[in-house]
This record gives structure tokens, sequence and C-alpha cells, in this order.
């Protein structure tokens, strides 16, 4: 598995505050109390695309999460 270059890093704070070591991206996650939400979509290339395990991806149709290196599942969305 290649090397990867992460464009952030997110910090909690005691106030359920986030902080980034950037500032021009830092929508990208959001931690409201109870709530996480992830604004950008990725959607993985396939299911051996490269990955970490414990990452979590969305796109309009999935959620995807890499359950071990390279080794990504995903679940359909739906409303209810």
């Amino acid at each position: 598995m290649g090397t990867r270059t992460f464009d952030q890093t997110v910090f909690i704070g005691d106030n359920d505050t986030t902080y980034t070591t950037t500032s021009n991206d830092y929508h990208s996650l959001t931690i409201w109390g109870d709530t996480l939400q992830i604004v950008g979509k990725r959607t993985p290339t396939s299911s051996s695309a490269e990955g970490h395990q414990g990452e979590i991806c969305i796109d309009n149709s999935h959620i995807y999460v890499c359950i071990s290196a390279d080794t990504w599942v995903r679940a359909p969305l739906s409303t209810w």
C-alpha cells in the first residue's frame, strides 16, 4: 500500500469545538455533540481501493467503510 498524505488533522476540544491544522478547508468534518457530519463526498474506486482500516466515506448512494488495509465494504442509503 502506498503512502498517503492527509490534508488536515482534526482535534476535538473540551466543548465539542473542532480545531484543524489547516484553516482553508476546515469544513470537511464537523462534530456537534453526538452528530458527526462528513461534508465532502468520496467514492472508493473499488472494494480493493487504497484505504486504511477505519476510514469512512460517503457519496449520494452509499456509505463506505474500510475494514482492513485496502478492503472496503459499503451499505446503500435510503430514506424511511
